[in-house]
C-alpha cells in the first residue's frame, strides 16, 4: 500500500537542521540504513543548493516542499522550490584528478545526487523547480 508524507519549510540556513532531521527520521523509517543514508546525503546537497542559490535576488519568500511517496518497491522523494530555474542534475564536468589547489569549487554535489539515488528527474513547471529522486528498496 502506498503512503505519502509532505512538509513545507522555509528555505533558510536556520531551518536546515530541522529539514535534514525530518528527512533523516522519515527515510530511516522507510529504508534500510545504507539506502536511507544515501538518500539523506543527496537531499542535503539539493536543499543546500536551494538555500544557497535558488532565491538570490528574488522577491519570493524562500520555501522548499519535501514529499515522500512510499510503495512496496521504491521510495520517491520530491523536492520543490519556487526559486529561479535551476536543474540540479545538469552535468558539470568535474576533474577528480586535479590537484586540490586547482580544483573548481562547486559541482560535486550533483555527482552525489546522481550517485546516491537510483533514478532522478528534473522539471521546471508553473514557476517551480521539481527534483524527483527515487531509491529502489
Amino acid at each position: 500500500m502506498a503512503t505519502s508524507f509532505a512538509r513545507t519549510f522555509p528555505a533558510t540556513d536556520e531551518v536546515l537542521p530541522e529539514i535534514l532531521g525530518w528527512v533523516e527520521e522519515t527515510s530511516g523509517s522507510l529504508l534500510p540504513f545504507e539506502k536511507a543514508l544515501n538518500l539523506q546525503l543527496a537531499v542535503e546537497e539539493a536543499v543546500v543548493n536551494i538555500i544557497s542559490y535558488a532565491y538570490k535576488e528574488s522577491p519570493v519568500e524562500p520555501f522548499v516542499i519535501i514529499k515522500f511517496m512510499d510503495d512496496d518497491t521504491t521510495l520517491t522523494l520530491v523536492i520543490e522550490d519556487g526559486g529561479k530555474c535551476f536543474n540540479q542534475l545538469q552535468f558539470i564536468s568535474y576533474d577528480f584528478n586535479a590537484d586540490v589547489e586547482t580544483r573548481q569549487i562547486g559541482g560535486l554535489g550533483r555527482t552525489f545526487i546522481i550517485s546516491f539515488t537510483d533514478k532522478q528527474a528534473y522539471e521546471y513547471t508553473q514557476g517551480h523547480n521539481v527534483l524527483t529522486l527515487v531509491i529502489n528498496k
